[in-house]
């Protein structure tokens, strides 16, 4: 009996429990599911990007779990732009301006 890996296994099975309901991995920081706090056990494993074993990284990434959201965000950020640009012609985006939940301008 290992708490530390029923812990894991326990954050592994609800965030693949949120990705089905929510249809990403994107859980936010204070985020509770039932009786665990989630989105510290996602902020927890982005800290051991360097150390998680390869077994647990491989579960993480076969999901879609994103290990920098900020990076993320940048990218996602940026196909909007491009997709703006293809339909208006230029990327003068006006500043109120949204693509899904993304505040372009």
């Amino acid at each position: 009996w290992d708490s530390f890996e029923d812990y894991w296994n326990r954050g592994y099975e609800l965030l693949t429990n949120y990705k089905d309901e929510k249809g990403n991995c994107r859980v936010p920081l204070r985020y509770k599911y039932e009786d665990f706090y989630l989105g510290s056990w996602i902020g927890n494993q982005r800290q051991t990007i360097q150390t998680i074993s390869k077994e647990r990284r491989e579960k993480l990434d076969e999901i879609g779990f994103i290990w920098d959201p900020f990076e993320d965000d940048w990218n996602r950020g940026y196909e909007f732009l491009n997709k703006y640009k293809n339909d208006n012609g230029d990327c003068r985006v006006p500043i109120n301006y949204k693509c899904g939940n993304i505040k372009l301008g």
